[in-house]
């Protein structure tokens, strides 16, 4: 048997210890970079603005002919299109986009498509960090950002064709 030596036994059991802590550093300085990149596509894409001057709007009612409170920018509340001072004729001429009176279902069919495709963009914009990044910050849009849009991670992963993911849903 082969005696163990005490100095040596230290310093692999330091070494052990300061490989794991270094570890447990990364992952945590990756959580905190996914959780702060989930603000930044957030605030960027998942907000609906003026084309013209980016003022944030909720809701509205009534025609899809908006006018910005701000800038006086006359935009389509479904494609958001800036249509000058006036967006009623882009309204009436435009079948994706009318009715003129305010259509829930068409409204939010629309801002689901539009901010999906925001979100595929930012996060397949991040590939050149790896999809491990990607995932976790899908994984923190999907807390609650996502299914308040009724999208899916599973859709978002997909669509910005990130691998190395499974569907719970499709795998059991």
């Amino acid at each position: 048997a082969m005696a163990i030596d005490a100095p040596q036994e230290k310093a692999a059991r330091e070494a052990a210890l300061a490989a794991a802590e270094a570890a447990a550093l990364r992952e945590r300085a990756a959580e905190a970079r996914a959780r702060a990149l989930r603000v930044v596509i957030v605030d960027r894409d998942l907000k609906m603005c003026c084309p013209r001057c980016a003022l944030i709007f909720v809701e509205y009612s009534g025609c899809n002919a908006l006018t910005c409170p701000k800038c006086a920018a006359g935009f389509c509340a479904v494609c958001l299109k800036d249509c000058g001072a006036d967006a009623h004729p882009h309204i009436k001429a435009s079948a994706a986009c009318g009715p003129e009176y305010f259509n829930r279902p068409l409204f939010d069919r629309e801002k689901r498509k539009r901010f999906l495709a925001r979100v595929v963009a930012s996060v397949a914009g991040l590939a050149g960090e790896g999809a491990a990044l990607q995932r976790a910050v899908v994984a923190e849009l999907g807390k609650a950002d996502l299914p308040d849009l009724g999208i899916a991670v599973a859709e978002v992963l997909a669509a910005a064709n990130i691998r190395g993911w499974t569907c719970k849903d499709c795998t059991g």
